[in-house]
């Protein structure tokens, strides 16, 4: 039986990647020995491309249908040319959406006969496919589909942990928090360094990478007395490994100018662009993600920027500010998989 088991899988990942045509690679140049095993090959993937000096992530929320299989495939971007890293949304405390929630039972969506037959083999094999595509697996917490702040923290942390203790075939964790109530009040910030330090503590695999991604005003001292998101990285900014920063969705704040992205954010949220979080609350660069809408829908209100012009903002940003922007990420690939705005934004953008 355990004979036959492998070779199902092995032969279905041979379907899957002729079906939406593999090709096995990593993007980012990494050399991954085909004998290690599959934690291996795993801590290698993480380790390379968290030392990559500029990041591509895209957001996994809407899928373009729940039928047949490959279509969820293709919407989860395993076969996609463009990005370092996914992100499927969102865990909740309680329950499950989006993408997220394909991940958590993929048996009730892909099915048996694809590329596994339980939702463990599913799971590990969709996270494979991520690997073999190079490319990195996260999935996101709240989001605005969940303000969290009225559950206790400790059992928060300790329900997202155990989850993916039990659903461990990710390389990542994302956590999106925007309950802006409790971020002006203070609650929020307690809230999150709490949370934080439970999650960090209660995961049993020590190499998931742990992102968070605030809304750009988090960062103002100014406009926030708690301290927000300096307070956050200041208390436990060395348990996180980067921040995916929305510098969208802010009303009069637009961040769509080298002026308000890099230089002077403006009023109302004071202190928030580029220069501003990196010389007022002392975090470094290469720690912050510029995170943008995909498309002008995938916006609520302002920030989004044609990705050239974007990358002409940034090259403005690097030539007058000294600024090299670790990365982007986009909000979201359904909006992008023919990585329309990925090659505008990468062949525009100078970031060596």
């Amino acid at each position: 039986m355990q004979i036959n088991r492998v070779i199902f899988v092995v032969s279905a990942l041979i379907a899957v990647s002729l079906l939406t045509g593999f090709a096995f690679y990593y993007k980012n140049g990494a050399s991954i020995r085909p004998d290690t095993s599959s934690q291996t090959r795993q801590q290698e993937l993480i380790e390379a491309i968290k030392a990559k000096p500029f990041k591509s992530i895209a957001y996994v929320n809407r899928l373009a249908g729940y039928w047949p299989p490959q279509v969820i495939l293709n919407s989860l971007g395993v076969n996609s040319k463009c990005y370092d890293i996914f992100i499927l949304t969102f865990w909740m405390y309680g329950m499950m959406g989006d993408a997220v929630s394909v991940y958590d039972k993929p048996l009730n969506f892909i099915g048996p006969d694809v590329i596994g037959n339980t939702n463990a083999e599913i799971q590990q094999n969709l996270q494979k496919l991520y690997h073999d595509n190079g490319s990195l697996l996260f999935i996101s917490a709240f989001g605005a589909a969940q303000n969290p702040t009225g559950f206790d923290p400790t059992l928060v942390a300790e329900s997202l942990a155990k989850w993916v203790n039990e659903n461990p075939y990710i390389d990542g964790i994302d956590i999106d928090y925007e309950d802006n109530d409790a971020i002006v009040d203070g609650t929020g910030t307690k809230w999150l360094i709490t949370f934080q330090k439970v999650l960090r503590q209660k995961l049993d695999n020590k190499h998931l990478l742990i992102t968070h991604a605030p809304q750009a005003p988090y960062f103002s001292r100014a406009y926030y007395d708690n301290g927000a998101y300096y307070t956050v990285e200041k208390e436990v900014g060395n348990t996180i490994d980067w921040y995916n920063i929305q510098f969208y969705n802010q009303g009069s704040n637009t961040y769509d100018s080298y002026e308000s992205l890099f230089v002077e954010s403006g009023k109302p949220f004071v202190n928030t662009s580029y220069s501003e979080i990196i010389k007022i609350d002392g975090i470094p660069a290469e720690k912050l993600i510029l995170g943008k809408p995909a498309v002008t829908a995938d916006a609520t209100n302002t920030g989004y920027v044609e990705p050239a012009k974007l990358a002409q903002i940034c090259n403005e940003g690097k030539e007058k500010s000294g600024i090299t922007i670790p990365g982007f990420f986009i909000w979201q690939y359904s909006s992008d998989t023919s990585c329309r705005f990925y090659d505008a934004f990468t062949q525009n953008y100078k970031y060596k």
